[in-house]
């Protein structure tokens, strides 16, 4: 009997047949799974257009929104916008802008009375219809600035403020977004800015720290020149600053005129404020320290404070100064004295301050700032002086008008450099904490100068040239050329199988 066999073409043909349908189903599978990738991806690109998507994966989350902010904005309904010069694709180019640009779309996310506009200065300059509103008014609209508009106000600032610079290197090392936006949009809700108002013409100092600061807390700043103009009635904060000239008073002007001293008394009895900062090299200001004595505040001039326990390492006259006690005084220092760690606040090149009065009718004189009992002052006959001596002083006067107290403030600081970068810009430093809470105390003001900055991510790969070189090449050639071995031997395979 005769066996029958299959053919070999009948063999050859089934499985090519089968190659065939397995390799038709594997281009297929291959070709939907793109698609439906290409599809997902455009979807989700789509809604990130809308919806901005982003998780904050920073140490510190410094895109997003605290507690704090929430409660200042928690009742806050009226409408604000915040503007951007630049489309958003344009801007989240930069990490700086970026950064902004996250934390202010949490507030869009978070209140529904925020929104957020992108405008293009570049190509359409016309397009923000403000833009020319804002130049007229001498701001400079860049790329870089942000303006939080609500119906009847305005806040105007830069990306740049928005971080914390080391003074050594102008290198950012924080982040303040949060703070900024909160306290701009607290500003243009509010109905009207207070004013801080500097005055010149005496020899003042310029501290562009401590305009900043006051900017930051959503003061507007100005300056004003007393012998030709009134002080501004918005005005919730006087500042002088270093002044090396006396201002006009009754030993200096004539008689029926006006004087700055007048002006300046005219202020105080209208329940506002005044920050004075001095130093050791302040001259003798009679008409303006004749006006301190009242208040009961007075300066020991040509005294230097030194201490070589209670100071930083490298000088002497970097004093760290010490919180006061219990008294109206320390509310000015309570938010960096009262905390887990308490922070170290420095006073450099310092005069002694006297407090000429404790209490008297309705007016006080407390101690905010003083030295350790290790200070001392060198007299004129080269001798040491040891004892406590006052750094900061807060002379306060109320009175009681149908049915409420009202106050004054006369806050003297015995050195012109409390503000300093240095100082003001480390967190483990208690000076800008002692400022914003005299802010808060003097403009009794609820503003978000409470919320902290945050320290930056340092997550920087530093690689030398050559290892970049071999990292560009395996990760360029190298990974290619395994997967393209790796189909050549799978096909042979399957060709031979």
């Amino acid at each position: 009997m005769n066996k029958t066999t299959k053919s070999a073409p009948e063999k050859t043909g089934k499985r090519s047949s089968r190659r065939l349908k397995y390799g038709s189903a594997a281009i297929a599978f291959t070709a939907v799974f793109i698609a439906l990738v290409v599809l997902v991806n455009l979807i989700f690109t789509r809604l990130d257009d809308k919806y901005h998507f982003s998780i904050d994966l920073t140490s510190t989350d410094i895109y997003e929104i605290g507690d704090t902010t929430r409660s200042l904005l928690a009742d806050l309904d009226e409408p604000v916008t915040i503007n951007f010069m630049l489309p958003r694709d344009q801007l989240i180019e930069s990490s700086n802008n970026n950064a902004v640009v996250l934390c202010a779309e949490n507030y869009e996310r978070e209140f529904d009375n925020v929104s957020i506009v992108y405008h293009d200065i570049v190509k359409d300059p016309n397009e923000f219809e403000n833009l020319n509103y804002y130049i007229d008014l001498g701001y400079t609209i860049e790329t870089t600035t942000i303006i939080v508009e609500s119906a009847e106000s305005y806040k105007y600032f830069n990306v740049a403020s928005c971080f914390v610079t080391a003074e050594s290197d102008k290198s950012l090392y924080g982040f303040k977004g949060e703070a900024r936006l909160t306290s701009a949009i607290l500003t243009v809700t509010s109905g009207s800015s207070p004013v801080a108002t500097f005055t010149t013409n005496h020899g003042e100092g310029s501290s562009p720290e401590l305009e900043e600061m006051l900017d930051y807390a959503g003061f507007e700043v100005k300056k004003i020149d007393l012998s030709k103009e009134d002080i501004d009635p918005d005005t919730e904060i006087l500042v002088i600053n270093n002044p090396q000239k006396d201002f006009s008073g009754l030993y200096t002007s004539e008689e029926g005129q006006k004087t700055e001293i007048d002006k300046v008394v005219a202020y105080l009895d209208s329940h506002k404020d005044i920050m004075l900062f001095v130093n050791a090299g302040t001259p003798r200001l009679p008409e303006l320290e004749d006006l301190l004595n009242e208040w009961g505040v007075g300066i020991r001039h040509d005294s230097l404070i030194s201490d070589t326990e209670q100071s930083t390492t490298n000088d002497i006259h970097e004093l760290i100064a010490n919180y006061a006690g219990e008294s109206y005084g320390s509310a000015v220092h309570k938010s960096v004295s009262e905390i887990d760690n308490p922070l170290k606040t420095v006073v450099y090149y310092a005069t002694p301050l006297e407090n000429l009065i404790t209490e008297e009718g309705s007016r006080k004189v407390d101690p905010v700032l003083t030295t350790f009992d290790t200070a001392y002052i060198t007299d004129e006959n080269g001798e040491k002086q040891s004892g406590v001596y006052n750094l900061m002083l807060l002379s306060s006067k109320s009175d009681y008008v149908e049915g409420d107290y009202l106050y004054s403030h006369f806050l003297v600081c015995g050195t012109t450099q409390f503000c300093n970068t240095e100082y003001i810009g480390e967190s483990a430093y208690g000076n800008s904490g002692i400022i914003y809470s005299a802010f808060q105390l003097m403009g009794n003001r609820n503003e978000a100068v409470d919320i902290d900055w945050k320290r930056l991510d340092d997550n920087k790969l530093t690689v030398e040239a050559d290892t970049a070189k071999k990292f560009a090449y395996v990760f360029a050639g190298g990974l290619p050329l395994i997967v393209i071995v790796i189909g050549f031997v799978v096909w042979m395979r399957r060709r031979h199988s």
